[in-house]
């Protein structure tokens, strides 16, 4: 099937371009790059924080806190839309970064259960 030049996009002509210049095409971010949000691991246990890079399952987060106990909330999916409540909940101290692996589950997390994450501390 042909393409019509007129109909080519923006990103498609800047793919060509790195093609025929010789240099590997830019790859883009992952979606969940750049938002704050709850990652599940296969043996870590669930963490917050802002993504900062993705690859396969492994994930480098910022402000990274370990939800280790939630109240308020039935499924990870409820505590990233809703939040959490303070009594009955343990959220560790938050560390400047952190890279987890065999992350199974990254949910991203509005701001109002973000601050409720947060309003909780050990």
């Amino acid at each position: 099937m042909q393409t019509d030049i007129n109909d080519v996009t923006i990103g498609q002509a800047r793919e060509m371009a790195a093609v025929l210049s010789g240099s590997p095409p830019t790859q883009r971010p992952h979606l969940m790059v750049g938002r704050i949000c709850l990652i599940r691991t296969y043996s870590a246990g669930v963490h917050v924080g802002l993504v900062r890079h993705m690859d396969g399952r492994e994930v480098q987060i910022e402000g990274a806190r370990r939800i280790w106990k939630w109240s308020g909330a039935f499924s990870l999916s409820e505590v990233s839309q809703n939040g959490i409540k303070k009594e009955g909940s343990r959220v560790g101290c938050s560390v400047p970064g952190m890279v987890l692996t065999e992350a199974i589950e990254v949910i991203p997390v509005t701001t109002r259960a973000w601050e409720s994450i947060n309003a909780c501390s050990e």
